[in-house]
Order: C-alpha cells, then sequence, then structure tokens
C-alpha cells in the first residue's frame, strides 16, 4: 500500500468492513432504532446499520432487519444467548436480500407503468 503525498492522486480510505445479519420474527412494536439500542448495549459498538426489509408476508410480529456490525463482533452476536427469545439470525444472503429488495422497487415501479399503459388504452377508446 502506498504511503506517499499526492496533490490529485489519491486512494480512497479504507472503509468500515461489516459483517451482515438478517434478524427476523421480530415484534411489530419494534423499529430500527430499538434494534440498534439493544445491539450496542449488549455489545457497546457504535458503527451499527439497521435496515427494516419488507418482508413477502403480512404476519403479525413477522418483522425482518437486516444488521451490519464491526467483524470484532462476529463470535457474540452469532450465539444465540445473544438475541431475544424466539428471534430467527443468520448470515445476511446478498444474492436473495438484493433481489428481495429491488422486488418491491420494481412492484410500485410496475404498477405505475401498468396504470399508464390502462389509461393510455382508455385513451384510445374514448377517440
Amino acid at each position: 500500500m502506498g504511503s506517499g503525498e499526492g496533490d490529485e492522486f489519491k486512494g480512497r480510505e479504507k472503509s468500515n468492513k461489516k459483517i451482515w445479519l438478517f434478524v427476523s420474527r421480530v415484534s411489530d412494536t419494534v423499529n430500527e432504532e430499538n434494534v440498534k439500542k439493544y445491539i450496542h448495549k449488549r455489545t457497546n459498538a457504535e458503527d451499527i446499520y439497521v435496515k427494516k426489509l419488507d418482508t413477502y408476508f403480512v404476519r403479525q410480529n413477522n418483522q425482518a432487519f437486516l444488521v451490519g456490525i464491526d467483524p470484532y463482533f462476529q463470535e457474540q452476536v452469532y450465539k444465540s444467548d445473544f438475541w431475544p427469545k424466539n428471534i430467527i439470525y443468520s448470515r445476511f444472503n446478498f444474492k436473495q436480500g438484493q433481489r428481495f429488495l429491488k422486488d418491491s422497487q420494481n412492484q410500485r415501479s410496475h404498477k405505475s407503468e401498468e396504470n399508464f399503459s390502462n389509461l393510455a388504452s382508455t385513451s384510445n377508446l374514448i377517440k
């Protein structure tokens, strides 16, 4: 790794790596901030990322979250006694997860396209 100084030619700063977890079967009363506070209280980690994920099925107490945390805490967060009772946790699968996140965006976009197509065909009938 270079250590010299450059005015215009510079490398990017080292990014903070994270391990990523999929946390599910979370109560409906829990939000992103609740999850972040819980993890911070148990680990003292400062850089915690939490994002609520849209689930396919609307069921009571079935929320899911994407959690990112420093790899230093990996052993701790993969222990079953770290998480509250009935919470399911696993390594986040980015291949499936990206598709899952994109599906909710695509559904909204597809509905807009569908509405536009219906409106266009209706306007052709009026002429």
